[in-house]
C-alpha cells in the first residue's frame, strides 16, 4: 500500500479491487491488487486547415486552431470522495458522468492501442473536421460570410457536443479568414471586386469632394461679388445723395449771397439818393436864404 499524491496539472486514475470503473482523484491510498495511473489535464491546440465544401459546391480553405483539454470542472460523483480508499460501499456511486473519468477511459484507450497523445489527437481533429464540413456542406457562402458570428456559435456548439463523450472541454476557438483551395479563386475574385470597388468609390468620393469645392469656391465668389457689389451701389447713392446735398447749400448759399449784395446794393442806393436829396435841400435853403437877403 502507498499514498500517492498528483501534480497541480495531473489527476490520479486508480483501478483494481473494490473499484468498479475507474476512480478519479488528486490523492489517495493505492492498495494491493490495485492500479494508479497519473494523466495531465494541460489543454492542447489543435490546428488545422480544413477543407470543406458549402451547399453550392463551393470548396474553400478555413483554417481553425482550437484550445481543447479535458473538462475539469464536469465532475461527478467521483469527487465526493477525496482522499477515503474507495472500498465497495462506494462502488455502486462512480459517476460514469464524470468528465475527467471519461477521459480517463479515453487515455486507457489508447494506452491499450500504443498509439498515445497521437491517438487522442486523430480522434479530436476527426470530430473538428467532420462536423465542420457537415455544417459547411449545410450552408451558402453568402449565410456563411452575412452570419459568420452564427457560424462560429453553430460550429463550437457541434464539436463541443461530440467532445462531451470523451470529457473533453474547447477552451478557446479561433475560426481564421477563409481562402481559397487548389483550383479555385472565389476568395480572390471578391477580393479584387471589393478592392476595385473601393477604389471606385474612393474616386468617386474624390471627384464628389473636388465638385463640392468648386461649386462652394464658386458660390463664395460670387457672394464677395455681390457683396462688394451692393457695397459699391450703396456707396454711390450715398456719395450721390451727399453731392446732391453739397449742390443743394452751395445753391442756397449763392442765392443767400445774391440777395445780400442785392440787399447791400439797394441800401447803398437808398444812402446815396438820401444824400443827393439833401444836398439838393440844402442848396434849394441857400438859394432861398440867398433871395431874400436884404
Amino acid at each position: 500500500m502507498s499514498y500517492r499524491i498528483a501534480a497541480p496539472d495531473e489527476y490520479l486514475a486508480i483501478t483494481g479491487m473494490n473499484i468498479k470503473n475507474v476512480l478519479i482523484t488528486k490523492a489517495a491510498w493505492v492498495w494491493p491488487f490495485q492500479r494508479c495511473t497519473r494523466f495531465s489535464v494541460q489543454p492542447h491546440d489543435y490546428a488545422m486547415n480544413l477543407q470543406a465544401m458549402t451547399k453550392e459546391k463551393l470548396q474553400f480553405l478555413l483554417p481553425v486552431v482550437f484550445t481543447i483539454g479535458p473538462d475539469v470542472n464536469a465532475r461527478g460523483a467521483n469527487s465526493r470522495f477525496g482522499n477515503e480508499p474507495h472500498t465497495g460501499e462506494h462502488a455502486h456511486d462512480e459517476d460514469r458522468g464524470d468528465a475527467l473519468m471519461k477521459y480517463a477511459m479515453l487515455l486507457a484507450d489508447s494506452s491499450e492501442k500504443d498509439k498515445g497523445a497521437q491517438y487522442l489527437e486523430n480522434i479530436v481533429k476527426g470530430i473538428i473536421e467532420g462536423e465542420t464540413r457537415v455544417l459547411v456542406s449545410s450552408m451558402t457562402m453568402e449565410e456563411i460570410f452575412t452570419e459568420r458570428e452564427e457560424f462560429k456559435r453553430r460550429i463550437f456548439r457541434n464539436i463541443q457536443g461530440e467532445l462531451d463523450q470523451f470529457g473533453l472541454k474547447i477552451y478557446n476557438a479561433n475560426v481564421k479568414e477563409l481562402k481559397d483551395a487548389a483550383g479555385s479563386t472565389y476568395f480572390q475574385s471578391l477580393s479584387q471586386k471589393a478592392h476595385e470597388g473601393a477604389t471606385n468609390q474612393a474616386r468617386i468620393d474624390v471627384a464628389d469632394a473636388q465638385l463640392r469645392g468648386n461649386v462652394g469656391e464658386a458660390d463664395r465668389r460670387g457672394q464677395q461679388e455681390r457683396q462688394i457689389a451692393k457695397i459699391n451701389a450703396e456707396t454711390a447713392v450715398q456719395k450721390t445723395d451727399r453731392d446732391i446735398e453739397r449742390a443743394a447749400a452751395e445753391a442756397n448759399l449763392a442765392t443767400q449771397k445774391t440777395n445780400l449784395n442785392r440787399d447791400v446794393d439797394i441800401a447803398r442806393i437808398q444812402a446815396t439818393r438820401a444824400t443827393e436829396s439833401r444836398d439838393e435841400d440844402l442848396k434849394k435853403d441857400v438859394e432861398v436864404k440867398r433871395h431874400h437877403r436884404p
